[in-house]
């Protein structure tokens, strides 16, 4: 079953498939959702990979899960035809540029899926033509809304990701979570990019390991890395940066769908020039190579300073707004 799966055409990162391919031993049901958590596949290609998958398998647990997968898949790809849920049905979407939503937006309801992904190509070709914008910078979540008969209201059945042209790319339900080991096998002091990408927010930032590729323990350690980028503004920024721990469990970056892609696979080395409001970047980045225990002062700084008396800090600075609305 594992040597049916090329993990290189699975996983968007070139550096990243070669790496788990190297170091890590995937089970099935790893396999199966390192084939349907995609993001650079459409469902419809992740939904003929498993068929051919469950047509040349006689395992019976696989053929199980990989029944259920396709299933789930079957489900999405037809919705809008009246077998695929039995009840009516309400399609939400949202709408997203860059990993952000576009948060103006009214909530937009439509009767059928077909009509919800019409109106998202319609709302890219007037961005298009407008602003001069790209369209394979935009995303839509969908979010399938059932109603339930006894109590007359709509509940939450799914939610799935509509590319720039209109194809599916996944679904909350069929995506699973056994794929978990998302490593990002390079150096610390590594500048890297978020690059050309509808899901991620534009930005760069230095890699920062506990342990190294080469070393023992990389593979296992789900919190040790660290990405330090740009942030203007938020609790978690000090002097206008940002420390990120990377997880595999949600993407920091982005608020596009609950569904989360793995956005570990689109990050890349960044490798071109770095402008002058970027030095920063570059002089961080030789420092991590020299000594990378500078992100423990980094750390160290981010924590609060301890007040005194916070009730009476809390006081004065009240009292400062009152004197200044004065």
């Amino acid at each position: 079953m594992a040597d049916g799966i090329d993990v290189k055409k699975w996983i968007c990162s070139s550096h990243m498939a070669e790496w788990i391919r190297d170091n890590v031993l995937l089970d099935t049901a790893k396999l199966i959702d390192c084939v349907c958590i995609a993001p650079h596949r459409t469902m419809r290609e992740k939904q003929k990979e498993l068929k051919r998958l469950y047509e040349s398998t006689e395992d019976a647990a696989c053929r199980e899960l990989l029944q259920g997968r396709i299933g789930g898949m079957d489900a999405v790809l037809s919705a809008d035809s009246a077998a695929a849920f039995g009840r009516e049905k309400l399609f939400r979407i949202e709408i997203c540029y860059r990993g952000q939503k576009e948060e103006l937006l009214p909530d937009l309801f439509f009767p059928t899926q077909r009509a919800a992904i019409e109106a998202f190509l319609e709302y890219i070709k007037k961005n298009v033509r407008e602003k001069g914008d790209t369209a394979a910078l935009y995303c839509a979540a969908v979010s399938v809304l059932a109603l339930e008969t006894a109590k007359q209201r709509y509940q939450w059945a799914e939610q799935f990701l509509v590319r720039f042209d209109g194809e599916i790319l996944c679904s909350r339900e069929t995506m699973g979570d056994e794929f978990s080991c998302q490593r990002l096998p390079y150096p610390s002091g590594t500048i890297l990019s978020s690059g050309f990408s509808p899901f991620l927010p534009p930005f760069k930032g230095v890699l920062v390991n506990q342990a190294e590729p080469e070393e023992s323990g990389f593979a296992e350690n789900d919190y040790g890395q660290w990405l330090i980028c740009p942030q203007a503004q938020g609790r978690t920024a000090h002097n206008g940066i940002r420390v990120v721990n990377l997880t595999d469990y949600y993407d920091p970056f982005s608020d596009t769908v609950d569904c989360n892609l793995p956005y570990k696979q689109l990050l890349s080395v960044y490798e071109g020039g770095l402008g002058e409001k970027e030095q920063w970047l570059a002089q961080l980045s030789q420092m991590v190579r020299e000594d990378k225990t500078v992100l423990n002062k980094m750390l160290h700084d981010r924590q609060p300073e301890r007040q005194e008396d916070p009730a009476a800090q809390r006081l004065a600075y009240v009292r400062s707004l009152n004197h200044s609305a004065g």
